[in-house]
């Protein structure tokens, strides 16, 4: 997981994918 403060020049043109909320560490997939 990549955590960005802002939007690089380099990703305004490629599709992406943006998420919110709490990651509270308990499932598998939130877990770094």
């Amino acid at each position: 997981m990549k955590i960005f403060r802002g939007i690089p020049p380099a990703l305004d043109r490629v599709p992406c994918a943006l998420t919110v909320g709490n990651f509270d560490g308990v499932h598998r997939g939130h877990q770094l």
